[in-house]
């Protein structure tokens, strides 16, 4: 298929319609059931929400709301949240997303953090995702670059990888991350299943948009 016969859009998650995660959400399910062989249908089934769709949307929504819960790390906010998705003949063949973040022991800390400067202030490249059928075709680099643009150059660029998704640790290299964590162990799969191993990548958004652009011109 021709890279000419895919469109790209980036939004405000705000801006997506109920139909529209549901879309990226049955993405996400074929391609960590393809990119996670060790995993099960229903471990998948466990960490892409399929059984919850609104908490799928809410998630990349307001990322806040998963510190408030929990699910993410204490002490940390995130900000400007952008949404790029792929479509072919209208259908979503992948998405990525992405949001400023920052730490501190305050909410006041983290608000002038976010606001008053960029120095304490990382790109979370919090995902992406491209179905199985579609892979091998840059989209994933198109969706990183469409999406780092909407940030500052100086800003350093966190994200996150699993150990056993080949295809995401070789994007990840290829995009010119630096690994600054080897192994954070997770269990995002259920309470049931085996742990999970996440690597910590990170690199200058202006390294990172400048590989992009040498992936595309080749």
């Amino acid at each position: 298929m021709a890279a000419e016969s895919i469109s790209y859009q980036i939004v405000i998650p705000d801006e997506l319609r109920s139909s529209d995660w549901r879309a990226m959400q049955a993405v996400a399910y074929d391609a960590y059931i393809a990119g996670l062989p060790r995993r099960t249908s229903g471990e998948i089934m466990h960490f892409t929400q399929m059984n919850h769709p609104e908490e799928f949307a809410a998630f990349r929504i307001n990322p806040n709301r998963s510190v408030a819960e929990g699910r993410l790390n204490p002490n940390q906010s995130f900000g400007r949240t952008r949404i790029a998705i792929a479509t072919h003949n209208a259908t979503v063949v992948g998405y990525g997303s992405a949001a400023n973040n920052t730490s501190g022991r305050t909410a006041a800390e983290r608000w002038a953090k976010m606001h008053l400067t960029t120095e304490h202030r990382v790109v979370w490249l919090a995902e992406l995702v491209v179905g199985p059928q579609y892979q091998r075709q840059r989209i994933g680099t198109r969706l990183a670059g469409l999406l780092l643009a909407q940030f500052k150059d100086e800003q350093p660029v966190s994200t996150y990888t699993w150990r056993e998704n080949k295809a995401g640790m070789g994007l990840a290299q290829a995009l010119g991350f630096v690994v600054t964590d080897p192994s954070i162990p997770v269990r995002p799969f259920g309470d049931s299943a085996g742990p999970a191993e996440m690597v910590r990548w990170e690199r200058e958004n202006r390294y990172v948009q400048a590989a992009v652009d040498r992936i595309l011109a080749d």
